[in-house]
């Protein structure tokens, strides 16, 4: 004789489920961002090896956030005379991934995916990408940094700590209050939303920023050590500024 569940044996087992969801639940969010934090820094990695291709390919030059605002003071990287190209538009070309700068873990990255494949055109995907692109640049009006002329490496006193990207703010105001509205993501000396700024690193990570060096390789920085690494970033140097500063005109 078969016997039947009762209405409360079947609550109670329904019981045990949940509960059990919602013990495993925080577990499989942890294990998603973590995966999501790795697949960041290893695509950090490739856009650090496309730097150094360029760099070979260069003359020693990095691209710096935009090119067209070279006051020709710096000399032009040799074999690449284009201007109004964006550092995503010159580094792009040696990975063939733009999603790369769009984190994982964004909440974009599946649309980014989405509008770059009905066109095989380079340019037209460097411009629909760039409305999505949350990895940014180090880069500060007034010439510091990554702003608007290509650095050459050897002026690069310490490579190994001086940050060249990382995790930024995005445009779509949907997701980031305030957006960064600069169009190839420049970051400057802003923790966001601490500082109520648009460009600035954006600590996506559990509260941490994966960050790619001028060396090409990546570290991971907590949001209390990032600020603590932007307390120097202004119009004289310090010697906190060396993560981030960097006067293009010394």
């Amino acid at each position: 004789m078969k016997k039947h569940f009762t209405l409360i044996e079947l609550l109670v087992v329904i019981a045990i489920i949940a509960i059990l969801a919602g013990m495993l639940l925080p577990a499989l969010n942890q294990a998603r961002e973590r995966s999501r934090k790795i697949s960041c820094v290893n695509e950090f990695k490739q856009i650090g090896l496309a730097m150094n291709m360029y760099n070979n390919d260069s003359r020693g030059y990095i691209p710096a956030w935009n090119g067209s605002l070279d006051d020709g003071t710096i000399p032009k990287e040799s074999g690449d005379t284009s201007t109004g190209k964006f550092w995503i538009h010159r580094l792009g070309r040696y990975v063939g991934n733009l999603t790369l700068w769009v984190c994982p873990a964004s909440p974009e990255r599946g649309v980014a995916v989405a509008a770059l494949k009905d066109t095989s055109d380079y340019n037209n995907q460097v411009a629909r990408i760039i409305n999505y692109q949350c990895i940014g640049i180090n880069a500060k009006t007034g010439g510091k940094a990554f702003y608007n002329r290509a650095l050459h490496s050897s002026r690069i006193k310490s490579p190994s700590i001086m940050i060249y990207a990382g995790d930024g703010v995005g445009k779509n105001t949907a997701y980031y209050t305030p957006a960064n509205t600069n169009d190839g993501c420049y970051t400057s000396m802003f923790t966001y939303p601490d500082d109520n700024q648009g460009p600035a690193w954006n600590p996506r990570h559990n509260n941490s920023c994966n960050m790619l060096c001028a060396d090409g390789h990546v570290k991971n920085v907590s949001r209390a050590e990032l600020k603590t690494m932007l307390l120097g970033y202004g119009s004289t140097p310090t010697p906190r500024a060396k993560n981030f500063y960097y006067d293009q005109k010394d």
